[in-house]
């Protein structure tokens, strides 16, 4: 059932307030996550239209909300133009360092696999939010974005608009992006270049079974390699 109303209270560091319906009845809890142009700030007084649905706990909550009559909401500060700007630099950089054969192809496959499972995973907890459906925990958002899905939770929070407005997630989830890119330039730096050609002969060494003298030889190899840079 759609109703029409207005805001008679918002609050916008909480990113919730109450609207009522012109037919009367109780107050109706709304959510910015609700309202389909999430670009905008709602405030009071400002004319919607919402489906009304009953919660969990008998509080009757707004969804699928639109901005109707005059409209009187402000446009949002957010960092969508930066999260864009970063998706484009982070496709260009990626393809020059695989046509210049910097990167592997099974790197980028790798990569690319987490990525579109991350999206999916953003995808999933955006519309359970607007159905009020059961959510994904943050933790398993920030998990897959950990393990290499961090370009594609990069996008979904471009596309989607998802998660960009808790400060604390946006926090962990750009320290794992410093994390990858810092391990991306060390890979790409001589001494980088160095300990992983020697990590990866110490692991065939190990597991082809050589004595342990041998390994130490490769080893010592290494430091030596890193002395002279």
């Amino acid at each position: 059932m759609r109703a029409n109303g207005k805001i008679i209270s918002w609050d916008s560091r909480k990113n919730c307030g109450y609207a009522l319906a012109k037919a009367g009845g109780s107050e109706i809890f709304i959510e910015s996550k609700d309202f389909q142009e999430s670009h905008y700030q709602p405030v009071v007084g400002q004319q919607i239209k919402f489906a009304v649905q009953e919660a969990k706990r008998g509080v009757p909550t707004g969804h699928d909300i639109q901005f109707v009559g005059n409209k009187v909401h402000t446009k949002k500060r957010s960092w969508y133009g930066f999260t864009w700007c970063a998706i484009l630099l982070l496709v260009v950089f990626t393809c020059w360092l695989y046509l210049e054969k910097v990167l592997p192809l099974a790197l980028l496959i790798y990569y690319g696999a987490l990525s579109v499972i991350s999206f999916s995973c953003y995808f999933l907890d955006k519309r359970a939010a607007r159905k009020d459906l059961w959510r994904l925990k943050e933790s398993t958002l920030q998990l897959w974005a950990f393990f290499g899905g961090w370009p594609g939770a990069l996008i979904a929070q471009g596309v989607l608009r998802h998660k960009i407005r808790k400060p604390l997630f946006l926090f962990v989830f750009y320290l794992i992006v410093s994390l990858h890119l810092g391990l991306l330039f060390f890979y790409l730096s001589e001494q980088g270049d160095v300990w992983i050609r020697s990590f990866l002969v110490n692991l065939q060494f190990e597991v082809s079974g050589n004595e342990y003298f041998s390994v130490l030889q490769v080893w010592w190899w290494k430091l030596q390699r890193l002395l002279d840079l």
